[in-house]
């Protein structure tokens, strides 16, 4: 009686050890694929604990990166081709410098060309207006590796 309960308890013990393993793996696994800023991350467990939530840095999918700095909004269409990325529109990319690469999402990019820059764009649709600053239209970028 006593090799099977021995066993039982270890099978036990095997089974929620592989269920906490597992669980922790998947959690991994979606924090990785979701948008997480590592330099933030990183920054923010040196610098102090402020609360449970503000040590994972996530980035915003809608918006581009220079040096850990928003450093731009996106506007419009965004299409990944073949070691390519194309923006419709960015607005607010005055602090961009477009001479260095920037990252969007979980790539790095150049900006290759630029069709349009616009100081002021005026969006006005029935009963909505806004005003985009410092706008590019038509940005091809290369993926950097």
């Amino acid at each position: 009686m006593e090799i099977p309960l021995k066993l039982l308890i270890t099978l036990v013990v095997c089974v929620v050890a592989l269920a906490i393993v597992m669980s922790s793996v998947a959690g991994l696994i979606h924090l990785w694929r979701s948008q997480l800023d590592p330099w933030q991350t990183m920054k923010s467990f040196f610098t102090g604990w402020l609360r449970q939530t503000d040590n994972i840095a996530t980035r915003d999918p809608n918006l581009i990166y220079q040096d850990g700095q928003p450093v731009g909004r996106i506007e419009g269409d965004v299409v990944i081709g073949d070691g390519t990325v194309e923006f419709a529109l960015l607005a607010d990319t005055g602090a961009l410098d477009r001479n260095k690469p920037f990252q969007y999402q979980r790539l790095t990019v150049l900006i290759r060309s630029v069709h349009g820059a616009i100081g002021a764009f005026f969006d006005v649709t029935p009963g909505e207006s806004r005003t985009l600053h410092n706008v590019m239209q038509g940005v091809v970028c290369d993926i950097q590796p």
